[in-house]
């Protein structure tokens, strides 16, 4: 309560609580730590974190839906995995709205795996299967394997040294559309021409259409800005995107 009240009186002077953010992120622990073995940092963090029965609660938010939209929108679909799932919450209005479809996810932390999994076993949904692994570790699936492959709010904590591997590996797998919902930066910036990452107020922001470039036609990519309601407050207000890659 004491920060929240500290927050929001600086932003009544935004230069300062711009200012004031821009340090506190620079000098968090998981940032420094960061700092010298990349992004394994926020592996760490996020491995451990208790974030089960929060993400699985929160299956209902206004994301999840928007998600759920842009990917119904490229019907028919007959498998879809998503990077970075969680327990599952956008896998469980997937499963509603696609219940022919064979869904997979897969996430570093592996009590949101088990829970996610306890939790659709419970609701009678057997076309969804959680796996626990990292962004890096799609070795195990064949090249083309999913209709649709999506990330909600993962790349920004996938660093400059090995972001290459995750976009490259999630674009293997990719048979039809790559639907990603990340942090884009909209202007050049010429400290990062090649789209790797440039650190934010505790997220990685990137240009996906620089970084995507490298890998696939500039014509198969497209990049739009996401409805203020469907991921508010900052930066996703400022920063949010839909990219997407028709292969």
């Amino acid at each position: 309560m004491i920060k929240q009240h500290i927050v929001n009186i600086l932003k009544r002077w935004p230069a300062s609580y711009h200012l004031v953010s821009n340090i506190y992120w620079t000098l968090n622990f998981h940032h420094l730590l960061e700092l010298i073995i990349g992004t394994k940092a926020r592996e760490r963090q996020w491995a451990g974190r208790p974030i089960a029965e929060g993400y699985w609660n929160n299956r209902d938010s206004a994301s999840t839906h928007f998600l759920v939209e842009k990917i119904a929108a490229l019907s028919p679909v007959h498998s879809i995995f998503e990077v970075g799932c969680a327990s599952g919450p956008n896998l469980y209005t997937l499963a509603k709205g696609f219940p022919e479809a064979q869904i997979t996810g897969i996430d570093i932390n592996p009590e949101a795996v088990r829970y996610g999994n306890a939790q659709f076993a419970r609701e009678g949904i057997s076309n969804v299967k959680l796996i626990a692994g990292g962004a890096d570790r799609l070795q195990n699936f064949p090249d083309r394997a999913f209709d649709v492959v999506f990330t909600k709010a993962l790349l920004i904590y996938i660093g400059p040294d090995k972001i290459r591997e995750v976009i490259q590996g999630i674009l293997r797998i990719t048979h039809h559309t790559l639907v990603l919902i990340e942090l884009q930066r909209f202007e050049p910036d010429t400290r990062d021409p090649l789209g790797l990452g440039i650190y934010s107020y505790g997220n990685w922001v990137r240009d996906y259409a620089a970084l995507l470039r490298q890998y696939v036609p500039e014509s198969q990519i497209q990049v739009t800005r996401i409805p203020k309601d469907a991921l508010p407050g900052e930066p996703w207000e400022k920063l949010g995107a839909v990219i997407k890659v028709v292969m």
